[in-house]
């Protein structure tokens, strides 16, 4: 009989963090405890261990992030403490009373100068205060603790608010015409799977440590994104060709990031490799279109 594994989720209130509460949910082997910032902030070091300590987790998923990329060249100094200070917290925490880590960071790692897929063994190069900081807390999770995982990801989206696609639909209704950049392309990820990699990833080290063979778990950095690749004009036509069965959809035109000035410079290539993750763990690349046109027809045939 298979031992339960207890599992604590950080930043439950996110994106990522409501999926996976919500893919966990149907996985009886996994009894999981969430909490948020109001229950435990990252940056308390003395809280993150107490609640580790209640906890007494098998597996820890940090999904607590500093995301807002402009307001983080304004604010860095608060990025680095939830983006930087948080995770090394939670890793010094985990290596202390021993739990597996699972830390979700970013494509922004990378300067977007690539002529290729990124993969993980690439020297990161950030641009951006959200790139660095989340840069500097992969290098602390690394640091202080060797049995985790690195998921980076990138241009995550959901049903919920707060993320590209919902902020289409949303412009559909007030917009005839929208320009959109074309010469930034990565690889659109809903969060239902990366919720369902990091659920992978947690079988299997159940099932390592069930056979007491934990030290075969492939720990390091994977990326984990959407295919195909697209750039951002590309992924908003694909949303307002599915939108289009439902509702009336602006017209989309094609411009360079120069005409969309923003405080913080996006990488030009965020193309993560899906390689290694797949190779080692059998998780293949996420399907954004299929996610997409689910969560239309979901929001719009109601």
């Amino acid at each position: 009989m298979k031992t339960l594994k207890h599992i604590l989720v950080l930043g439950k209130d996110g994106q990522v963090g409501q999926a996976v509460l919500s893919e966990f949910s149907s996985f009886p082997v996994f009894s999981v405890h969430a909490y948020g910032r109001q229950d435990c902030d990252i940056i308390n070091k003395q809280q993150v261990s107490t609640v580790i300590a209640q906890v007494n987790p098998d597996i820890v998923i940090n999904c607590a992030a500093y995301t807002q990329v402009d307001f983080a060249e304004d604010n860095e100094v608060l990025a680095a403490q939830i983006n930087a200070a948080g995770p090394s917290n939670i890793a010094q925490a985990c290596a202390e009373y021993d739990a597996f880590l699972i830390h979700i960071s970013t494509d922004y790692v990378f300067d977007g100068h690539s002529d290729r897929t990124y993969i993980e063994d690439d020297i990161p190069h950030p641009q951006s205060a959200y790139g660095r900081t989340k840069l500097l807390g992969e290098q602390a999770v690394l640091a202080h603790c060797p049995q985790s995982i690195i998921l980076r990801t990138s241009w995550v989206f959901s049903a919920e608010s707060g993320n590209f696609l919902t902020t289409m639909l949303k412009l559909a209704q007030s917009h005839s015409d929208l320009n959109i950049v074309d010469d930034q392309f990565g690889g659109p990820t809903v969060a239902r799977d990366i919720a369902l990699a990091i659920l992978t990833v947690c079988q299997r080290y159940a099932e390592s440590s069930e056979q007491s063979e934990q030290s075969e778990m492939r720990t390091g950095i994977y990326h984990f994104s959407g295919y195909p690749y697209v750039s951002w004009y590309e992924f908003a036509d694909f949303i307002f060709t599915q939108l289009a069965n439902f509702e009336k959809v602006p017209v989309v035109t094609p411009i360079p990031s120069s005409d969309y000035p923003q405080k913080a410079t996006r990488p030009l290539n965020s193309c993560l490799s899906n390689h290694k993750i797949s190779e080692h763990f059998a998780i293949h690349a996420s399907d954004w279109r299929a996610a997409v046109t689910q969560i239309i027809q979901d929001k719009y045939k109601g």
